[in-house]
């Protein structure tokens, strides 16, 4: 009995293409020089499933040899350097995460100290919404919270109170803002 194939989709093909390099699993060619297929590992005839890790890249002529039969070893040669390669892939994506994640979480106590500032200075508690962080996480791209706070005390000078005072703290940031982008480009 013949199990019925349904065809790959264009991403999980590319997908796969992507992963080992645009390159044949079995012979090491490579586009122009071949047309890349996308071959089940274990055959979709013995059990084997469309999941990205049963589908490898493999050459028109390499996939038509194989036919049905199950891979027990990989024929590639440098398929061991290219699986440390992706380890240390993965091990540089977990190291770099974790830096975002960090980079974050200090992003976040720096905000909160703008927050307390901004707080003490107009004698609020809960003034600053998810529409105000976000607008101090923006400016947090071009300043420091010290120069923030530098900036909160120029606006707390001019007005009296806090939906006025972070307007015009906005507006104070928003002109350094201009002069940073128009100094970069007169560059």
């Amino acid at each position: 009995m013949t199990v019925q194939r349904k065809p790959l989709s264009k991403s999980l093909r590319f997908e796969v293409f992507k992963k080992d390099n645009f390159t044949c699993s079995y012979c090491g060619q490579k586009p122009p020089e071949i047309v890349l297929e996308v071959d089940h590992i274990v055959p979709v005839s013995k059990g084997g499933t469309d999941e990205i890790l049963n589908l490898i890249t493999s050459c028109f002529n390499c996939n038509r040899g194989k036919s049905d039969k199950t891979l027990n070893t990989i024929i590639r040669p440098d398929a061991k350097e290219m699986s440390e390669n992706i380890q240390q892939q993965v091990e540089q994506a977990k190291i770099y995460y974790k830096y975002l994640k960090e980079k974050d979480e200090i992003l976040s106590i720096e905000i909160e100290k703008v927050i307390e500032y901004f707080n003490n200075l107009f004698n609020q508690i809960n003034y600053i919404g998810i529409q105000e962080k976000t607008t101090l996480k923006t400016f947090m791209k071009y300043f420091n919270a010290y120069e923030l706070m530098e900036y909160l005390n120029i606006a707390s000078q001019k007005v009296k109170y806090a939906c006025e005072g972070f307007r015009y703290f906005c507006g104070i940031c928003f002109t350094k803002i201009k002069e940073i982008k128009e100094s970069k480009n007169a560059i």
